[in-house]
């Protein structure tokens, strides 16, 4: 929800190769939700703990300067959703 269907700038913001892009694309034809949780799995894979938050957030901010429709009303709520205390 939060980049639409903006896969290939997202996967380039998020520094991905085209292969894992299309790869991504080819394996879920129909979704579009499920090809850009491909894609961030496959980066936060290839970053481990290096895949924080605030990395993700600059990755988006790039996509965003490159393109992407980024909405960030949606990303602070999912942020605020997995990170506020009980």
């Amino acid at each position: 929800k939060i980049v639409g269907s903006d896969l290939v700038i997202l996967g380039k913001a998020l520094e991905l190769s085209q292969t894992d892009i299309e790869d991504a694309r080819m394996k879920n034809p129909h979704s579009a939700s499920t090809q850009i949780f491909t894609i961030i799995l496959k980066w936060m894979n290839m970053n481990g703990k290096n895949a924080t938050l605030g990395t993700f957030t600059r990755c988006l901010m790039n996509a965003e300067e490159a393109g992407a429709n980024v909405d960030w009303d949606v990303f602070d709520k999912g942020v605020e959703a997995v990170t506020k205390p009980e």
